[in-house]
This record gives C-alpha cells, structure tokens and sequence, in this order.
C-alpha cells in the first residue's frame, strides 16, 4: 500500500501556483486587449456617425448651391461681417442659405442634425472664393465625446452673368 500512495502523479504547490500566475498575466493582458478594442470600437462608431451626417448636410448645400445662379444672389457671404450665408431672391422670393448662428439655411429652411449627440459648430462658414465659387467649411461638434470634425468642399453656382 505504501508503494501504490508513492506512485501516484500529481501537481505540486509550486506548479499549482506557477499555472495560476500564467493564468493570471494572460487574463490581463486578454481583457486590456478586449477593452482597448471596444474603445476603439466606440471612436469608430462617433467618427462614422460625425461623417454621416456631415455627408447628409453637405450634400443639401452642395445641391442647393450648385443650382443656384449668380444672377440669383442678391447678397453675398462675408467673412469680416460674419455672413455665412447668401440672399437669393427667385421668383419674387427671397431666401437665406448657408450658415447662420449654428444652424444650417436652405432655400430659407433649417436642417438640424438627425443625431442629437451632434450638432454644426458656430465656426462653420460659407465664403465667396472666386466669381461663382463657393468654398464650404462645415464643423461638426460631437457633444458627447466633445470633439469636432471639419469637412471643407468647393462649389460652383451656375455663371448666367454676361463676361465682359
């Protein structure tokens, strides 16, 4: 019987506790590795929903410029007296587009954002380049993680005027 106690396998305290420590490190950096991807994750998922959106508002600006013509616009944007925005008078009406106090104008009515979390900067502006061009310079503030992204594009409106 003494033999048979003798011979049995089995692990040590020292094993025991080796595998337990390896255990442990591996766990660690297992769940670093895992909590560093969500927040990753998470950016991703902010940053893409700042690019919807910015995508969304530009491309109404971008349509409603393009179509636009210079003979159409009655006031144009101005950086030094903050004006974002051009009067177009059409068909005996008269509209605002552009960007004014955080909001954006089209054709004389407001977009807002479709997300909550985000919202278009103050900082965002609409400038006369060139004769017919039109530079765009959307910010797009994500209030819940309190960044802000910027989206710019150039834009012509359809040249009526007469070239001299």
């Amino acid at each position: 019987m003494n033999n048979n106690i003798l011979n049995q396998k089995g692990l040590t305290l020292i094993e025991l506790l080796a595998s337990l420590i390896i255990t442990i490190t591996l766990s660690f950096f297992a769940f670093n590795l895992l909590t560093k991807g969500l927040d990753h994750y998470e950016n991703i998922k902010y940053t893409n929903s700042l690019r919807d959106e910015a995508d969304y508002l530009m491309a109404l600006l971008v349509k409603e410029i393009y179509t636009t013509k210079e003979t159409e616009i009655s006031t144009f944007p101005d950086k030094f007296s903050n004006r974002n925005y051009f009067i177009v008078t059409n068909s005996g009406s008269t509209f605002k587009t552009g960007f004014e106090n955080g909001r954006l104008l089209i054709h004389g009515e407001l977009f807002n954002t479709n997300n909550k979390n985000i919202s278009i900067s103050n900082n965002s502006t609409l400038e006369k380049v060139d004769n017919g061009l039109y530079k765009i310079n959307l910010i797009l503030i994500n209030k819940k993680r309190n960044n802000e992204i910027q989206f710019e594009n150039e834009i012509r409106t359809i040249n009526d005027k007469e070239e001299s």
